[in-house]
């Protein structure tokens, strides 16, 4: 037996459509619709690991500086070799 409103959703469906549209509401970063969940990672979420990024970057360069003004920076041919080859970014 399949029971259908006015609107053409099953009782499941009605639910999962209050659902989804509550999450929405609210900003949730899950949405679950016709039994398969979905995750969103947030905009706010992407940003901070954006940031980090950036900040790990500027620590490895001025890192990389310092050794190279005190003439300590050593590259490692084999390994660039290895990229050079394998079509990897350094």
């Amino acid at each position: 037996m399949n029971i259908v409103d006015q609107t053409g959703l099953t009782p499941l469906q009605q639910v999962q459509e209050k659902e989804a549209k509550s999450a929405a509401a609210k900003g949730s970063t899950a949405v679950h619709r016709q039994g398969v969940d979905v995750v969103e990672i947030s905009s706010a979420l992407e940003q901070q690991n954006t940031v980090q990024l950036e900040q790990l970057q500027e620590q490895r360069i001025a890192s990389i500086k310092s050794q190279l003004q005190a003439g300590s920076y050593q590259v490692d041919s084999r390994l660039v070799a290895q990229k050079m080859l394998s079509g990897d970014s350094i």
